[in-house]
């Protein structure tokens, strides 16, 4: 356990320990104790990833190398987080 006890202290943790933003559900009316946040996953080049993206037949799947080309950072960050939550 992390012994982390409201949002806000969760997402200062994430940005102190990780370098991951996010901002505390509290900010959206949630109960700061839920420890419920939101990313904004949007640092990237949106208008480039949506080009290669419109370029896959619709009902076709994303190649699995997508995120790493088109958002790694983004990927890099959850990858952060999951490692994070798993020690």
């Amino acid at each position: 356990k992390k012994d982390i006890k409201d949002s806000e202290e969760l997402s200062r943790v994430l940005l102190g320990n990780l370098g991951v933003a996010a901002l505390p559900g509290k900010a959206f009316n949630r109960d700061k104790r839920e420890l419920t946040m939101r990313f904004s996953c949007i640092n990237f080049d949106i208008k480039r990833a949506l080009r290669a993206a419109q370029k896959i037949s619709q009902g076709e799947d994303l190649p699995e190398t997508f995120l790493d080309k088109y958002c790694a950072d983004t990927l890099d960050a959850m990858k952060k987080i999951v490692a994070w939550l798993k020690t």
